[in-house]
């Protein structure tokens, strides 16, 4: 069940991000639904479903909010494949420990990010700059959303047998 459902949820997440959230920017910036949900899915199940989630997530993040086809998918499975390999480390049953592996894996997307932006020449900004006007607003916002949502995710994510169609 979990397998498709996780799919559709990844698309509306992407198709809100996409569409509605910009009402609710900070700066032009708006919270990564699907990072936030990829992040608790890697500490409840991380396995390669999560990692084949996190490329489905970035893909469809590349066609709807950028030009370029790569970037978010590099940004998603790289931040998943360190967030579950990490697990072990955090309390998975305590929020402020959630809370913290989100902020670390919004640090981690974000440098993913502007490393291949400034790579691939798609913009000239420094790091600095990424940290004060775009990782601040995103981790404000990804924090409030994972605050709201951390109860039925998890209880959507807690089935044993969540990614059995």
């Amino acid at each position: 069940m979990g397998g498709l459902i996780s799919i559709i949820i990844i698309l509306l997440l992407v198709t809100i991000q996409g569409s509605f959230l910009p009402l609710f920017s900070i700066n032009g910036i708006v919270a990564d639904l699907s990072l936030v949900f990829l992040v608790l899915l890697s500490l409840q199940k991380g396995n390669v479903y999560t990692l084949l989630l996190a490329i489905w997530a970035g893909f469809l993040q590349d066609v709807v909010l950028l030009d370029f086809i790569g970037i978010h998918i590099a940004a998603k499975l790289f931040t998943c494949y360190i967030i579950i390999n990490f697990k072990d480390y955090f309390y998975k049953e305590n929020l402020l420990m959630i809370l913290l592996s989100l902020v670390f894996a919004t640090f981690i997307h974000q440098w993913v990010m502007q490393f291949f932006m400034v790579f691939l020449d798609v913009v000239s900004i420094s790091f600095y700059d990424v940290l004060t006007n775009q990782f601040v607003p995103l981790l404000i916002q990804n924090l409030i959303v994972m605050i709201l949502f951390y109860v039925p995710l998890k209880k959507l994510i807690s089935d044993k047998n969540f990614y059995q169609l």
